[in-house]
């Protein structure tokens, strides 16, 4: 069964006949502005290099020599070339590398060797940065067929990750299936140092696509719950399309929550900025902004946790007054909920697909990967030219992870004390990054930390900067602090409110929800009652499938009857995909499973040379097993969040706005950072599970002070027993983890409980879980309002 394909040649195909009428030079060069215009352009600029000798085979094919003061040396084989570059690509296993980074490009067959032998199963990505060689290689040979028909990147700037980054875009999986650096031997010498520094881009550049791709894995199933429990509010809040132009031309500023802010408070505060200026914050910085009296045009929204819903609890809508919230509508519904004035949402293309009938133009602005790219993809949206960044350190400025104020801060004021400061928990939260923390340099040139999840956030900004700039829009890099950021102007906010606050800003349209909202919700309603049914018949048809899948393989060998069974399973699949929108959004939640169908389509693919017809016939089976199985465990999660959501919007039941998914692994990591999303398996899954967790060493207390855990005895139960029985009382709790360094000793401590089947007792490291209990301890004795830190 075909449940499920992924299109990863990026529109490939013919090229434009009229390029056949072109010399070499221009149909490289279209060829590689699919993927590479940045590359493409810098050659187009470049002259091409003198010192190169090109020497013509028999077989028409080019070899290449570089002429230098100490004689020639060659950088692509004078009698075979092709079969050269052949014998290099031949060394790299395509099974295991997704995507194979050249550095070194010489005469270009090495490249298209791997490129005809990967097809479009792997991305080859070449570093070049003697453009001028590549200008003179390009007038000369015509690498533009397999350019085209393949997965072909070209950058020649070693540090240049938004142009990888943008060549990738679409491809984001196949780095996930492995990543390999290899070096064309004949431009070592000639590319030198550089190699290390576009070694590091790649480095950097695949832990964001593969962190990307790991996020839509993990919280895809709560993206699509904040979805479904927005979705009575998309209905019927206005969007932004009416603000499309509004301030053409006008300048913005876009103030985010680094730890710079301060510095530009003052300014902000000026009358004339906000008669002047359109001032667009993040939900991050809202409380801090109205706390100095500054009232910003918008704020936005669109992080999927309901921890944000600290950024505006408790403000009055006489506080946002003149304030309105634009939100993609995967936020957590729980901002949505709270925030008291004016909501527009953005276009959403998936809810678009439930609504159906419902659907109505919204206006469409770029996604973010952050609260901070969505603002300045408003102020773009708006028109706003030039825009300033305002607090957009995408670093750790002075130590600092936030502007001071932050409602970060609220949160964490209750572990406050003599020996856990506000400034500690600042650094704590740096350099808990460990290993992810990045060297980099900020605005004046001077070296800083910032981490990777920061880095990838720069690199996605600087890729937009490189955009709006190439088309005449000037980007402001007001925030006199953090991180350098390319393409971007420096100046201070100050400068830039004397030299641009030259006019009154435009009267902003009013945010006004739809007048037939009521009705809308009610067929809303009846729309999720029908989807609900289509994904129950999703579910019971995939675990059929699964069932017919098995007979399938018993026909194997037995040509009619295997050749009935497939056409069977394909009347089963028509009508399973025939039931959109309940199909699509099953095949959305089910993320891990597309990745896994992926690598089983691709190794396939690869391996077909050794697979005879029965060993592929029998491949396709079980990976269209595995397939149907996820999906029916995906739609069975579609079924529960539809009810939920009509519960929601019905007035029945609450609004969704968690996921509770305990991790030991994380848990017992005090001595580092939490997870890396890239780390995170591909079929980890995100639950509704709420579990206490408990910390079981051998002894309790500290300094001294340590007693057994079963020495004491209270009513015939020991301190760990009372412990687990008294959280059991909670009825809330799925369950409770008991985490010790000796586990059988602490399931024969926590007794009879461990027989309920909410207990369960896990091992971990004993001198980890000793380092933890010491700590605490100091902490409980010395601290008066809070241990955390008191050791």
């Amino acid at each position: 069964m075909d449940e499920f394909s992924l299109d990863l040649t990026g529109g490939g195909g013919a090229a434009p006949s009229s390029w056949s009428a072109s010399g070499p030079f221009e149909r490289n060069l279209r060829a590689l502005e699919r993927r590479s215009p940045s590359a493409a352009a810098a050659i187009r600029a470049a002259l091409p290099s003198v010192d190169l000798e090109f020497v013509e085979t028999p077989e028409g094919e080019f070899g290449l020599r570089a002429i230098g003061a100490s004689g020639r040396r060659t950088l692509a084989s004078a009698r075979a070339p092709l079969a050269e570059g052949r014998r290099l690509a031949e060394t790299i296993d395509p099974l295991e590398s997704g995507c194979v980074c050249v550095v070194g490009f010489g005469a270009g067959h090495h490249c298209r060797a791997m490129v005809e032998r990967f097809g479009v199963e792997s991305v080859v990505a070449c570093f070049e940065p003697d453009v001028g060689l590549l200008r003179a290689v390009f007038e000369r040979i015509d690498h533009s067929r397999w350019i085209e028909s393949g997965l072909f990147i070209l950058v020649t700037n070693a540090d240049d990750g938004p142009a990888l980054g943008r060549g990738l875009a679409g491809l984001e999986p196949l780095p996930m299936l492995g990543t390999r650096i290899v070096e064309h031997p004949a431009s070592r010498e000639r590319i030198g140092e550089a190699s290390t520094a576009f070694g590091l881009t790649v480095m950097r550049v695949m832990k964001t696509t593969r962190a990307a791709v790991a996020t839509a894995l993990v919280h895809s199933r709560s993206t699509v719950r904040n979805l479904f429990m927005n979705i009575d509010r998309y209905a019927t809040e206005p969007g932004v399309l009416d603000l499309a132009g509004i301030a053409s031309g006008r300048p913005a500023i876009v103030v985010s929550a680094g730890p710079s802010l301060a510095r530009s408070l003052p300014t902000l505060k000026r009358a004339e900025v906000r008669e002047r200026f359109i001032v667009i914050g993040a939900t991050t910085v809202l409380k801090t902004l109205l706390a100095e009296g500054i009232r910003p045009d918008f704020v936005c929204a669109l992080d999927h946790h309901d921890l944000s819903r600290r950024f505006i609890e408790g403000l009055t809508a006489a506080d946002v007054e003149g304030v309105t919230l634009v939100v993609e509508p995967k936020v957590n519904a729980s901002v949505v909920d709270l925030y008291p004035g004016a909501i527009r949402m953005t276009q959403e293309d998936r809810l678009d697909d439930l609504l159906g009938g419902l659907k109505r133009p919204m206006g469409t602005i770029p996604a973010g990967a952050t609260v901070a790219h969505l603002s300045y993809f408003l102020a773009r949206w708006l028109g706003c030219d030039p825009v300033a960044l305002v607090g957009q350190d995408l670093g750790f400025t002075d130590g600092q992870y936030y502007a001071g104020g932050a409602a970060i801060h609220e949160v964490w004021g209750g572990e406050l004390n003599a020996f856990n400061t506000l400034e500690m928990m600042e650094w704590q939260r740096i350099v808990r990054q460990g290993g992810n923390l990045v060297r980099t340099v900020d605005h004046l040139g001077r070296p800083m930390f910032t981490d990777e999840q920061m880095a990838a956030y720069l690199q996605q900004f600087e890729a937009a900067f490189e955009r709006d700039t190439a088309a005449g829009r000037r980007v402001i890099d007001a925030t006199e602090g953090g991180a350098k950021k390319r393409f971007t102007e420096p100046m201070t906010l100050e400068g830039f409110v004397e030299a641009f606050g030259t006019a009154p800003k435009p009267e902003l349209p009013a945010a006004i929800r739809l007048g037939d909202a009521g009705s809308r919700v009610g067929r809303l309603s009846a729309m999720l009652t029908g989807m609900s049914a289509d994904a129950k018949t999703i579910a019971a048809q995939s675990r059929r499938s699964a069932s017919m899948l098995g007979e399938l393989a018993e026909a194997l060998g037995d040509g009619p009857r295997f050749n009935r069974k497939v056409d069977e399973l394909h009347v089963v699949r028509d009508e399973v995909e025939a039931l959109e929108p309940a199909y699509g959004l099953v095949q959305h939640i089910n993320q891990a499973g597309q990745l896994k169908r992926l690598k089983a389509d691709r190794a396939i693919r690869l391996e077909r040379e050794s697979l005879d017809e029965l060993g592929t016939r029998r491949r396709q089976i079980e990976r269209d097993a595995t397939n149907v199985s996820w999906l029916a465990e995906a739609a069975d999660e579609v079924v529960t969040l539809i009810e939920q959501t009509r519960a929601a919007i019905e007035g029945r039941g609450p609004r969704l706005t968690r996921d509770h998914d305990v991790m030991i692994s994380q848990a017992l990591d005090v001595d580092g950072p939490q997870a890396d999303p890239a780390s995170v398996g591909e079929a980890t899954s995100i639950r509704e599970v709420v579990r206490a967790v408990v910390f079981a060493h051998d002894t309790v207390g500290g300094l001294g002070q340590a007693r057994d855990l079963g020495a004491e005895v209270w009513n015939g139960r020991n301190a760990l027993r009372l412990t687990v029985e008294r959280l059991l009382f909670a009825s809330e709790l799925d369950g409770v983890t008991v985490v010790a360094g000796d586990v059988e000793r602490a399931r024969r401590l926590v007794g009879d409980a461990f027989d309920n089947d909410r207990v369960r007792v896990v091992g971990a490291d004993a001198a980890r879980l000793d380092r933890r209990t010491r700590r605490g301890g100091v902490g409980r004795l010395w601290a008066g309002a809070s241990w955390r830190g008191g050791g």
